[in-house]
């Protein structure tokens, strides 16, 4: 891997749509003590079924929240220059916003939605508050920003990563739209790269998840198209295309792979990470696993933030994969969003 103290070249990415406002909690089984695992907190839920009980929580900290937020505010640390197409408060940006890393361009069309956090040691129960965001969709988009704006601003970006299809209900008509609408404009869409991130999508319908996955293939026809996808997204995918089929993890990918015909596919969770693509087949490394992490709430959305910025400096697919998972753990064993410097520190230390 390259170790220069900075990224070289000067691509640029673009990230869209949501934007939401994180409150982190712990849930307290005594006065002193959290549950640790969500087993634990469920199983207590099941003996008390049938009576009302309380519990105390205790909000570990307030965030900016949302997949493309949290994922252009981690790009932008590593030292991308990009543009944020979000929900961060309308008219006018939302304070808590102005955090964002001075790299990153914020354009704001609606008013923030809010997700609250509940945090276990083996995962974590999102509850989403969208607001303003159940009623946007590609017509509104486009009034508000405007389709030049839109144009341009996709004209003068290396990257696009589109994210958090399953969380937005008008996701899927702003993906068409930009399929439709925007990349045909473009003088070089063969050179853009799109990066895909459904985000949970286990509560969404068959023919939903389906009728993404042929828009998402659709796109490899114009452009470079990157699919990542966590352990539970990989199974709700998998489920959808190959019903009947019943493989371990890393033979699910290379049929969702084979299936989708794009360029990478990029599968990760807690232990290990794969990429496949159709120059180096399949790339496996193992992450920074953590056993009590100090945060996971966007450690997602930081790998995926280490990936796409490795893939814009051009390093290998291995290092993408490296980079990418050494930008999570420094994420979930600190809190905060590492800068490049830290990354590659955080590296050589393990």
């Amino acid at each position: 891997m390259n170790h220069s103290t900075i990224f070289q070249n000067s691509k640029t990415a673009l990230i869209g749509f949501d934007g939401f406002i994180d409150k982190i909690f712990k849930i307290k089984k005594t006065s002193k003590t959290f549950f640790d695992k969500s087993s634990e907190f469920g199983d207590y839920i099941l003996e008390k079924r049938g009576n009302n009980f309380s519990l105390e929580i205790e909000e570990i900290f307030t965030k900016i929240g949302g997949n493309g937020t949290i994922l252009a505010n981690a790009l932008s640390n590593l030292g991308i220059k990009s543009d944020l197409i979000a929900s961060l408060g309308f008219p006018n940006v939302d304070s808590i916003f102005q955090n964002i890393h001075s790299n990153c361009s914020l354009h704001s069309y609606a008013n923030p939605g809010y997700a609250y956090a509940y945090e276990f040691y083996d995962n974590k129960i999102m509850l989403a508050e969208n607001g303003a965001l159940n009623s946007i969709n590609w017509q509104s988009l486009k009034e508000i920003i405007g389709r030049d704006y839109l144009i341009n601003l996709f004209e003068n970006n290396d990257l696009y990563c589109l994210v958090n299809w399953s969380e937005i209900m008008g996701m899927t008509s702003i993906w068409e739209g930009i399929l439709q609408e925007i990349i045909p404009k473009l003088s070089n869409s063969k050179d853009k790269i799109v990066f895909f991130d459904l985000a949970d999508c286990s509560n969404r319908a068959s023919n939903e998840i389906q009728n993404i996955l042929s828009i998402i293939s659709t796109f490899s026809k114009n452009v470079k198209v990157i699919l990542s996808l966590n352990k539970n997204e990989t199974e709700a995918v998998f489920k959808v295309i190959f019903p009947k089929e019943n493989l371990v993890f890393e033979e699910k990918g290379k049929k969702i792979f084979d299936f989708l015909n794009i360029e990478k596919l990029v599968l990760h969770h807690s232990k290990e990470s794969y990429c496949f693509c159709k120059n180096d087949g399949l790339i496996f490394a193992n992450t920074f696993f953590q056993q009590k992490p100090l945060i996971s709430t966007g450690a997602g959305d930081h790998f995926n933030a280490g990936f796409c910025a490795s893939i814009l400096q051009d390093y290998t697919n291995v290092e993408a994969l490296q980079f990418a998972n050494a930008a999570a753990g420094f994420y979930i064993s600190t809190g905060e969003s590492p800068n490049f410097n830290q990354v590659i520190q955080y590296i050589q230390n393990q």
